[in-house]
């Protein structure tokens, strides 16, 4: 059968025919997912000098390093500001994932660098983004490293920041008004006020974020409260009314009534201190809220804008750099390893495929102290190989034991 095989000389096979054309281009292996970020980082850069641009143009443009570009109605802003900053995270990941990718090839070893390391009696990481390793590789490598590695910071810090949404809450009075009164069958017929329930009024303005004005309570009974029960006053005069300055605290205790109904206002802590005074409680008979715009906006940074785009332009140059320039072949996973290895044999490594991790590390360790713990080529040949034996292993075996406690504050 293998003598039929060498006969047909003329066959192509797939993986021949892949290496030829992989061979031919400026861009394979590693490159490909160079090229990747090159790509995406240079499309991140044009869109945030677009989004620049567009800032800049608008009605006021930049003022005091801050514009705002939109004018929009206060609930389609809170939702263009998701959509700005879940588009902000995304872009960030992506310039994240480049530059990570990046760094793990810049800091892989070359076939020579792991030939110097085996001299040595060092070793490298390989298939993992190694800080390890950067002790071993070049300096201009190294440098390039530091650049990838710094020009995230700025980009998580200050990206988000570039455009915050600022949600603003309206000045508010507390009108208590006799539902009798001629001054409450005015607002019923004004349509700058807006009629709430008795239930809805407590959502609107028992919150941070008012987005009303001037809260008017009609009410249509006064009571006090005796032995737990409540003893309906009418001796009140139909025209009075309160004005109490509006405050999320007096809110939330008018609306604590000490009796099981929601329809009563609780007035016990005002009762003595203003003129005319307040009866204990008041039946909420309706209820009118002014109606005010919402003043939400977005605010765009310049500062922080070119900050980003600054950014964005170094890490472009350094992925091109290292596209363009660097020649070598990293062995950036196992495969490539096994690759170099297959293609070039190291005599030292014979008859060594099944040597544990913890057989070579005790190896290449013993052999920097100084011993030979490596016999002769020519004795390594005429002895056995290594046998395999099956062991038990935690799962956190092949993880250190420094980036197993990183792993854990994580």
């Amino acid at each position: 059968m293998l003598q039929k095989l060498r006969g047909n000389s003329h066959l192509h096979w797939p993986d021949s025919e892949l290496t030829k054309v992989t061979s031919n281009s400026r861009f394979h292996g590693w490159r490909v997912g160079v090229l990747f970020g090159v790509v995406s980082s240079a499309t991140i850069l044009c869109f945030n000098m677009a989004v620049l641009a567009f800032v800049a143009s608008t009605k006021h443009g930049f003022e005091g390093g801050f514009a705002e570009p939109f004018n929009l109605e206060a609930h389609k802003l809170s939702r263009l500001s998701t959509l700005i900053h879940v588009l902000i995270n995304a872009l960030s990941t992506i310039l994240l994932a480049a530059s990570n990718f990046t760094m793990q090839v810049i800091s892989s070893p070359t076939r020579d660098d792991l030939d110097k390391a085996y001299k040595s009696g060092e070793w490298f990481d390989v298939g993992v983004l190694s800080i390890r390793n950067l002790k071993q590789i070049p300096r201009r490598r190294l440098a390039i490293c530091i650049v990838l590695g710094l020009s995230p910071i700025p980009l998580h810090l200050f990206y988000n920041s570039a455009a915050i949404y600022i949600a603003t809450t309206n000045q508010y009075n507390v009108h208590i008004i006799n539902q009798a009164s001629w001054n409450w069958r005015n607002l019923g017929f004004d349509t700058a006020y807006e009629d709430l329930s008795r239930g809805e009024w407590r959502d609107q303005y028992d919150t941070a974020l008012v987005h009303h004005g001037d809260l008017y309570i009609g009410f249509n009974e006064t009571a006090k409260l005796i032995n737990g029960e409540l003893i309906v006053d009418t001796n009140w005069n139909p025209n009075t009314a309160w004005e109490l300055g509006g405050d999320r605290t007096l809110i939330h205790f008018l609306a604590s009534s000490n009796v099981n109904s929601t329809e009563w206002l609780n007035f016990t802590s005002k009762s003595d201190t203003i003129t005319p005074a307040f009866p204990d409680y008041a039946r909420v008979a309706q209820v009118f809220a002014h109606r005010a715009p919402r003043r939400d906006k977005i605010v765009f940074s310049l500062y922080l804008l070119v900050i980003v785009i600054a950014c964005n332009t170094v890490k472009l140059i350094t992925l091109v750099f290292v596209l363009l320039m660097e020649k070598s072949d990293f062995a950036v996973t196992l495969g490539d390893c096994a690759a170099s290895f297959l293609h070039s044999p190291d005599p030292s490594t014979t008859r060594m495929c099944v040597y544990s991790r913890d057989s070579v590390i005790a190896t290449v360790r013993s052999r920097a102290k100084g011993h030979n713990s490596r016999l002769p080529v020519e004795k390594v040949a005429t002895e056995d190989p290594e046998r395999w034996r099956k062991q038990r292993h935690p799962y956190a075996t092949p993880v250190s034991r420094s980036s197993s406690i990183g792993e854990y504050f994580m």
